[in-house]
């Protein structure tokens, strides 16, 4: 396939997946660090369960700058694709819901793993804040659920950009 089919060119592809890469190891080794050092931001509630919600959700997030559902499309069709998007929005709703009525979070702790200097940054979000952060991310991640749905069910024919003409 020529690079006529790609949104961007693949050496501009590459170099994009870069700064999303960096990130999620960010975000990935600021979460471990809280559980490693048992810094109290995850709480006796998290467990394994939890764990696995949590870090499932950031791993399937990143399929979508990594072009999982892309390849899917291009490799398998749009309705394979649609079928990926509907298990990844139930279980981001799944995720979402179990650490919004669990709650197994300390955002109080939440800066204990960041230098002094750049407490700042984070130092102002509090349970209630993160508790409007899941419930968005709650009612983001259902609301995709019928919107890829009803596309699936329609048969919905229009191509995306990575598609064959």
């Amino acid at each position: 396939m020529s690079s006529s089919h790609y949104p961007l060119g693949k050496r501009e592809a590459r170099t994009g997946i870069l700064p999303v890469l960096i990130g999620a190891v960010l975000v990935v080794a600021f979460f471990v660090a809280h559980q490693a050092w048992s810094t109290g931001f995850f709480t006796s509630n998290f467990g394994q369960f939890g764990t696995v919600l949590f870090y499932g959700a950031l791993a399937l997030g990143l399929t979508y700058p990594f072009g999982i559902p892309v390849a899917l499309n291009r490799h398998f069709g749009r309705r394979i694709e649609l079928a990926y998007d509907i298990s990844i929005a139930i279980f981001w709703t799944i995720a979402a819901a179990w650490l919004l009525v669990v709650f197994p979070l300390n955002f109080s702790q939440l800066t204990a793993v960041v230098p002094g200097p750049l407490r700042f940054l984070l130092a102002w979000i509090t349970n209630d804040i993160g508790r409007v952060l899941l419930g968005a991310a709650l009612v983001g991640a259902f609301a995709f659920i019928p919107f890829y749905a009803l596309q699936y069910l329609t048969g919905s024919r229009e191509q995306s950009l990575t598609r064959h003409p």
